[in-house]
């Protein structure tokens, strides 16, 4: 049930190395008179918002060209609305392209992988594909994350904790103290990826972007899930400068992939404060 599902590939840099995600679920067969809610991969059923809607039709007229000089007024819209500057912000061809420039930037150093199990496992999986262990910690029985149990196996083999908060697909909540508790700890020893793809489902969101102080800390997120925009595939992220001026190192051009100008789709999410 993880939210990506539908990727048929990722292909990591240059090493030419094809990773074929989950592709368990059962997608139906084409049929263009139908439309399908596929649930297994958290499409919004709801679409977006009816002012993006119409920045499609005056956006249209520049479909044919790339978004390269809007990439970094995108990145300075983002900074400002998140109270940082444009070099904490990376983005991505959904998050999915972040999780891989991720991957990339953990293949270029030692260390293993600790997330917990059941969760969204591309980044992993990614990994496990190139011959990185991965530590895998059950859940507790109230199908919350075993934080403890992380943090101890994350202090044996250090390298990067990779923790989805929301989890998905068990919709447990970690407490924002407790997680912030645990990143102060975690970062001693390793890296700490944060995915909030669902946190603006929560009734009271407390994101942990303002940990990227902390040079070991990253937190992604997505236009795909609550704003209903997963065809666009805009995933932005947040992380000390240090460490995003690395990870841009993996990134694949993002403005190669925006069908609709990021800065206009950002102004009207911004003016309208839909974000």
């Amino acid at each position: 049930m993880n939210r990506r599902n539908w990727i048929s590939k990722a292909t990591l840099g240059s090493t030419g190395v094809v990773i074929l995600p989950h592709l368990g679920i059962a997608m139906p067969k084409t049929n263009l008179g139908d439309t399908y809610l596929r649930l297994a991969s958290n499409e919004n059923p709801y679409g977006c918002s009816e002012h993006v809607k119409k920045s499609f039709l005056t956006s249209a007229s520049a479909i044919n060209r790339y978004a390269f000089p809007s990439i970094p007024q995108l990145k300075i819209a983002l900074a400002k609305r998140f109270q940082l500057t444009a070099e904490n912000i990376l983005l991505g061809a959904g998050s999915s392209g972040l999780l891989e420039a991720v991957a990339q930037f953990m293949l270029q150093r030692e260390g293993d992988v600790t997330t917990a199990t059941p969760t969204f496992d591309i980044l992993p999986s990614m990994l496990e594909k190139f011959g990185r262990k991965t530590h895998y910690i059950q859940l507790k029985p109230d199908h919350t994350l075993d934080l403890d149990a992380m943090l101890a196996k994350t202090q044996e083999h250090p390298g990067l904790v990779y923790i989805v908060n929301p989890n998905n697909p068990i919709g447990t909540v970690v407490a924002p103290q407790e997680l912030r508790r645990f990143i102060t700890e975690a970062t001693k020893f390793s890296y700490v990826l944060i995915d909030e793809a669902y946190l603006e489902f929560c009734d009271n969101p407390e994101s942990m972007i303002d940990m990227v102080i902390n040079p070991k800390v990253m937190v992604i997120k997505t236009f795909s899930k609550v704003y209903g925009l997963a065809g666009l595939r805009i995933g932005y992220g947040f992380a000390h400068k240090e460490w995003a001026n690395e990870l841009e190192k993996f990134m694949i051009f993002a403005g190669l992939l925006y069908p609709l100008h990021p800065m206009l789709l950002l102004w009207l999410l911004l003016m309208t404060r839909i974000l």
